[in-house]
């Protein structure tokens, strides 16, 4: 077998002509390592990022850090045939999703299954909070023109009050027992 060692202070290991530099194992199936042009490939001969990886990536550590100097990281994830629940998931352990988006663009915060564009599950009692340090809070519910802007109370899945502006009587403000306004 042969090894590659460098030792000491300030050692190099070069390429001419802008050739990649391939690090494999004796192993055929081994995934083989190229360093080309600043930029680091596992699997990729012409990474076009700095790291580009072929196959799962697995970080075993408490935290994945995404930062820079500018404070305006992000995070991309693009399906590639997945074979899970294709979305964006955050959570705070294997198999939960504390916030889910969905491949149509549902989010779900406490469920991977949302039904609307924003669909909040949980145990126990529920508070969603809009606050202000300094100046005013305020929640908007804006209906397109001759439609209805109402919040519509359920208990176990039934219809019991709605309030709101009905859009075919003149945006009168309303009170109704029941769904509809």
């Amino acid at each position: 077998s042969s090894l590659l060692k460098l030792e000491g202070d300030s050692q190099t290991l070069a390429a001419g002509g802008g050739a990649a530099i391939q690090i494999k194992t004796g192993d055929d199936e081994a995934i083989p390592l190229y360093l080309n042009t600043n930029r680091l490939g596992i699997g990729y001969a012409t990474p076009t990022e700095v790291l580009e990886v072929l196959g799962n990536l697995k970080v075993q550590s408490n935290s994945l850090i995404v930062s820079n100097s500018n404070n305006n990281s992000s995070i991309y994830i693009k399906n590639a045939g997945s074979t899970g629940q294709d979305g964006i998931h955050i959570g705070r352990s294997a198999g939960t999703a504390d916030i889910f988006v969905g491949n149509t663009g549902l989010v779900g915060i406490g469920t991977t299954s949302p039904d609307n564009q924003l669909d909040v599950h949980s145990t126990g009692a529920q508070v969603i909070k809009i606050e202000s340090d300094d100046n005013n809070a305020s929640l908007t519910l804006d209906g397109h023109t001759n439609y209805d802007s109402y919040v519509l109370f359920k208990e176990a899945g039934t219809d019991e009050w709605i309030i709101g502006c009905d859009g075919s009587d003149s945006n009168k403000f309303k009170i109704s027992e029941g769904g509809t306004i």
